[in-house]
């Protein structure tokens, strides 16, 4: 029987595991994953948890959620792009106006991958002053557009850092 994104017990590092899926694909998403378990202790606490209540062990990811801006190219297709590529299908549209965004989910190409939902900030709904904060910043992405996707895999964002004054203004 096949599961949906298998982590491997670890306690150190949870990775999907699948030879049915591009090496390429599977060792992003494990790139994004170790950032991630070095980053959120909390998380970490959470997954060695859950890992202990299993009786075989393992867990596997139902799904991840990437967040992106709705300007300059750095929208939903800016990573979906890449998942198509890699195989994922595009799926239903969901609005959430309430938080201000838009979003899609994507269908693996195979079961043991995790579902993508990628969402965008509809960065013209806010006050000019904020989209001008996030402009300067998205503009900075627009050489790397192809590759935003393996930018995050990496660990490395396609503008500089914000400074102090802007992430305080937003």
């Amino acid at each position: 029987m096949a599961m949906r994104g298998v982590a491997k017990s670890s306690k150190e590092s949870w990775k999907i595991a699948t030879k049915r899926a591009s090496p390429i694909l599977v060792g992003s998403f494990n790139g994004f994953l170790s950032r991630y378990w070095q980053n959120a202790p909390t998380a970490r606490r959470a997954m060695t948890f859950l890992e202990d209540q299993q009786k075989d062990g393992n867990l596997y990811f139902d799904h991840f959620a990437f967040r992106t801006f709705g300007v300059d190219g750095c929208g939903i297709d800016s990573l979906g792009k890449s998942l198509e590529h890699f195989g994922y299908e595009k799926r239903d549209n969901l609005q959430f106006e309430k938080k201000k965004l838009n979003a899609y989910w994507f269908a693996p190409p195979v079961v043991e991958l995790p579902r993508i939902f990628v969402s965008e900030l509809k960065v013209e709904t806010f006050p000019d002053e904020v989209q001008a904060i996030i402009r300067k910043y998205t503009k900075q992405a627009a050489p790397h557009l192809d590759h935003l996707f393996l930018s995050g895999a990496v660990g490395t964002l396609p503008w500089s850092v914000p400074t102090e004054e802007d992430y305080n203004a937003l």
